[in-house]
């Protein structure tokens, strides 16, 4: 019997401590505890960035129908644009292009916000302006050899850059009425250009597009014959 209360005893104490550890760790944890508990907002998602010319574009999805409002932030925060979200479907991709940003890289984080201004987890991505300094390193197609059939001139040219969608060439044709033509192939090592003037004469330049750019960059222009 003796034992049996022991053992109620020791119990009841167990219970006691217990309840009292408890409610000291509540009252620990109190301070982290935000009244009403913190909503969060749903992320956005698929972000990715086009380049251009001294912009970016920056595209992704919301899912979350209480989002409003997407808040970008670049250069450590020290600058930041709001963007309405206004989307009818949870696949619908919101788009919006940052413009005057100098060349270089940007890292780019992005916070959806509901109308009572709750905030998501932030989403990062990085993003490539580029400019005077990108321009002034492309080169024009270089020309080898120039022959003349009648009044088609053929134009051997050297391989270019897989980011080169074209060259432009334009010259006065054989009625002199000026003629400009876009030749897209960059794999054609010899270039048609019909109606040629008698001297052979013309200008030209080459287009690039980097990777996933929304901008063409040409490079310097160069009279032919020098």
């Amino acid at each position: 019997m003796n034992n049996l209360r022991s053992s109620v005893f020791l119990f009841s104490i167990g219970i006691v401590v217990s309840i009292l550890s408890c409610s000291k760790m509540d009252d620990s944890y109190k301070k982290f505890v935000v009244p009403n508990g913190l909503t969060y907002i749903g992320k956005v998602e698929n972000l990715y960035t086009n380049a251009g010319n001294e912009r970016i574009k920056l595209s992704w999805v919301t899912k979350d129908p209480k989002a409003k409002i997407a808040r970008i932030y670049w250069n450590n925060k020290a600058d930041s644009v709001d963007v309405q979200i206004q989307t009818s479907m949870s696949t619908d991709t919101t788009s919006v292009i940052i413009n005057n940003l100098a060349e270089g890289t940007y890292v780019f984080q992005i916070y959806t916000l509901d109308n009572e201004n709750n905030k998501s987890v932030s989403v990062e991505s990085i993003g490539i302006s580029y400019g005077v300094l990108y321009e002034s390193l492309l080169n024009n197609r270089v020309i080898t050899k120039i022959t003349k059939t009648q009044d088609t001139a053929f134009i051997s040219v050297l391989s270019i850059d897989s980011t080169s969608i074209g060259t432009r060439f334009s010259y006065m044709n054989k009625q002199n009425i000026p003629f400009d033509t876009l030749v897209t192939s960059i794999e054609e090592r010899i270039i048609k250009l019909p109606n040629m003037n008698s001297d052979t004469s013309f200008i030209y330049k080459t287009l690039y597009k980097p990777k996933t750019s929304i901008d063409t960059f040409y490079s310097a222009q160069t009279l032919y014959p020098k």
